[in-house]
């Protein structure tokens, strides 16, 4: 099928658009971002580490290996960020979803 025979009549737009999506990747690509309280863009290293640790799916208190995995995976988390910032590891708390109602029930 011919892409500018289904676009019709906004088949002149497409190299348009294609044109502006490129100089949008130069201008980028040189930006300054300084929004960072609307979005803060992921580092390529904590991105690798989030897919690895969300496509091992299982519960860290059960027996099975997956599990025990991902125990071990959260031990060893708990120990990192414990050294960054000289605590026990045992005062890192996870929390599925951080509000301040939640913050309320650990103090």
């Amino acid at each position: 099928m011919d892409i500018f025979k289904f676009l019709g009549k906004n088949a002149k737009k497409l190299p348009e658009a294609v044109v502006a999506k490129e100089e949008l990747k130069k201008v980028q690509k040189h930006r300054l971002y300084f929004d960072h309280a609307a979005i803060t863009p992921i580092d390529p290293a904590v991105e690798k580490k989030m897919y690895e640790a969300s496509v091992l799916f299982a519960n860290p208190s059960s027996l099975y290996a997956e599990a025990v995995e991902n125990k071990r995976r959260i031990t060893e988390s708990r120990k990192t960020i414990a050294s960054f910032f000289n605590i026990q590891s045992d005062e890192i708390i996870f929390c599925l979803l951080y509000t301040s109602d939640a913050a309320d029930d650990l103090l």
